[in-house]
């Protein structure tokens, strides 16, 4: 099933239309990257036609540039889950750009009592979690998927005028953007969806969301996967010590960069996460 499902898209509108009125949490995965956060967006916007009321929530931080950059210009309303929030108001729960293994709120929900409702998903099944409704399709992004309920016009006709449809469908096209490498390792689906979301998105919002600086913390930790790298046929690894949680996506960021490196194929970064509680985590 890809890109122009109508059968899928229908599924999914019916899904909705059995909830309707209900109160949903759209989980993310503990660290949210574009294709999490947009996707949940979209999911939002989705299910506000049938009088269902949807908080988007995370257990962890987000700490990458762009990931920050995206939740500020589109000014995003994103919950960071803390000790005591109550869990039990939701109706279900829905996992968005996972399918549980990543986040820490999938046993706390379990615990709640909130049952899972639906799965939507481009990675391969993990087998965790069973639901009411499943979409997970081998696609380059959760994105694609949104994306293609978006396209029938059932559920959410988008319009160009209304500024929130513009943002979300910005947010879509930088999902799609960051999850295949700038379209590098895009597919037709991506395309396709692409195509579409082009007659609503904005380019100068996603420029704005793209053109982001590097954080002191960011730019010690490559300047020391730089200096300190091993390259071994081919293999670039490097240890960067110790990181505050603001700056764990210095790691992948440090990863991409040392890639680059002439005849380096593969780059392993790691360093020792500080700062929440008193467990030190290799990242």
């Amino acid at each position: 099933m890809h890109f122009g499902d109508d059968e899928r898209a229908h599924e999914f509108r019916d899904f909705l239309e059995r909830h309707r009125g209900e109160k949903h949490v759209a989980v993310l995965q503990d660290f949210p990257d574009p294709d999490a956060i947009s996707s949940a967006l979209a999911y939002r916007a989705m299910a506000q036609r049938f009088d269902i009321k949807v908080e988007i929530l995370y257990e962890g931080r987000i700490s990458h540039q762009e990931n920050l950059a995206l939740v500020q210009v589109l000014d995003l309303e994103l919950t960071r889950y803390t000790e005591g929030l109550p869990l039990e108001p939701f109706d279900g729960a829905v996992f968005v750009d996972n399918q549980g293994t990543t986040t820490r709120l999938t046993d706390r929900l379990e615990k709640a009592g909130v049952s899972t409702l639906a799965i939507i998903d481009h990675h391969a099944p993990q087998g965790l979690l069973r639901s009411e409704y499943t979409d997970i399709r081998p696609v380059g992004a959760a994105a694609t998927i949104l994306a293609d309920y978006l396209r029938t016009g059932d559920i959410l006709t988008l319009d160009s005028e209304k500024q929130e449809h513009v943002a979300l469908a910005t947010a879509l096209v930088h999902a799609l953007r960051s999850e295949t490498n700038g379209m590098v390792r895009a597919g037709a689906e991506e395309y396709a969806a692409g195509s579409f979301l082009s007659r609503y998105h904005d380019p100068r919002l996603l420029e704005s969301i793209l053109r982001v600086q590097r954080s002191r913390g960011t730019m010690d930790v490559i300047r020391i996967a730089l200096t300190d790298r091993l390259v071994l046929g081919g293999f670039s690894i490097a240890g960067v010590g110790y990181l505050r949680h603001a700056d764990r996506d210095a790691v992948p960021q440090a990863t991409d960069f040392l890639l680059t490196e002439e005849n380096v194929h593969t780059t392993i970064v790691y360093g020792i996460l500080l700062g929440e509680g008193e467990r030190e985590v290799v990242v």
